[in-house]
């Protein structure tokens, strides 16, 4: 269900960068860019003051953003590179790690599993000391708030992974999962009360505080006529990240927005889209993980998935205890924020410095003198 959850995020990313790559006339890319610009202005003067732009977001969402930079600079540094792949690359391999993220992100939920069980088993066996020492056992674990410290372990592990698969090659899954690792560790620094403003961060402050740094680099390099093609390209994908992020499930399924229709259709639509477009982890095969072990495994997990999804909605259980519409939203806000802030920061890499290869070193957009196999935005 979280998986699903986070395929609007993957569709925006992917979307975007196709749109913003795909060589057009000049005057329509600028169209496009001038649209684009106006449709940020007007969402932005729509949510200032509200929760999504309010000063503890925009603080917060700074101070991540800033870090994530950070991160990034150093895996790119450690992998050796100029810089990092462009944001087409992340949806990718960002499949793969999405069935053990979301396992491990939600592991310890299963602890109060065996531990209800028990309590049960023992009560119905008149067993009374036993209950009352599962009791204040549970009580001390869910008053030192496992949660946060669950999500640390997990940030800490997962950037050790990033900084270990980085020189590897696996650059991408790198930024990524360093991308997720800080997120993670950011909301789980909330709880320190000096800290507690990084809970505040959004999607929207995010996006609109890497448009505004796109959108000044753009003005100066536009006044030193370097704003070649590569240069576009990544101020355009900023900005397409930046307007249709916030819209991602309209994005993805309009019908259901238009007509009003519940959550539960949003993760049909999300489990669709992952069986159609997914499941990397049933490519490989290995003598511990064979290949029909993992494509049993991945069809178990999609047919419980639906299953649940079915459920609720023929009992008509939405806002119950058995709703997973709420796990879709953690996968959304889990899963899908790191894949969208990693094609942010590689937007606005792509602007400040573009890869060899995909522009040329001066001259305006459009002008001649272009790398081989680069389009000009001028040329149809």
């Amino acid at each position: 269900i979280m998986v699903a959850g986070s395929a609007p995020a993957q569709i925006v990313v992917t979307g975007a960068q196709a749109a913003a790559d795909r060589p057009v006339g000049k005057a329509l890319f600028w169209t496009g860019f001038g649209g684009a610009v106006a449709w940020l202005a007007v969402a932005t003067a729509m949510a200032a003051g509200g929760r999504e732009l309010h000063w503890p977001a925009i603080g917060a969402s700074a101070a991540l953003l800033v870090v994530v930079v950070a991160t990034v600079a150093a895996l790119v540094r450690r992998a050796r590179v100029a810089v990092p792949p462009p944001p087409e690359a992340y949806p990718e391999v960002w499949g793969r790690w999405l069935y053990p993220l979301a396992a491990a992100a939600v592991a310890v939920v299963a602890v109060a599993l065996p531990v209800l069980i028990l309590r049960g088993l023992f009560q119905l066996l008149g067993q009374t000391a036993v209950v009352d020492a599962i009791n204040t056992g549970w009580a001390a674990f869910s008053d030192s708030d496992p949660s946060v410290l669950w999500r640390v372990g997990l940030g800490a592990v997962t950037l050790v992974l990033a900084w270990r698969l980085a020189p590897r090659q696996r650059l991408a899954e790198a930024v990524a999962l360093g991308a997720f690792a800080i997120l993670v560790l950011g909301d789980a620094a909330g709880a320190v009360p000096a800290l507690a403003f990084l809970r505040d961060r959004t999607t929207t402050a995010l996006g609109l505080l890497a448009a505004l740094v796109a959108l000044a680099a753009a003005a100066l390099l536009a006044a030193t006529r370097r704003l070649d093609r590569a240069r576009a390209v990544g101020v355009m994908t900023v900005l397409l990240l930046a307007v249709l992020y916030p819209h991602r499930n309209l994005i993805e399924n309009p019908a259901g927005a238009l007509l009003a229709l519940t959550p539960a259709l949003l993760l049909v639509l999300g489990l669709a889209w992952r069986v159609f477009t997914e499941a990397q982890v049933t490519y490989g095969s290995s003598p511990r993980y064979p290949r029909s072990t993992r494509v049993l495994l991945f069809l178990a997990n999609t047919l419980l998935a639906t299953t649940g999804v079915a459920y609720v909605s023929l009992a008509r259980a939405t806002g119950t205890d058995v709703d997973v519409s709420p796990w879709g939203e953690l996968g959304d806000t889990v899963l899908g924020d790191p894949l969208y802030v990693a094609g942010l920061v590689a937007g606005l890499w792509l602007l400040l410095r573009p890869a060899p290869g995909r522009g040329k070193p001066a001259g305006a957009v459009g002008e001649p003198g272009r790398v081989a196999g680069t389009p000009a935005v001028g040329e149809p």
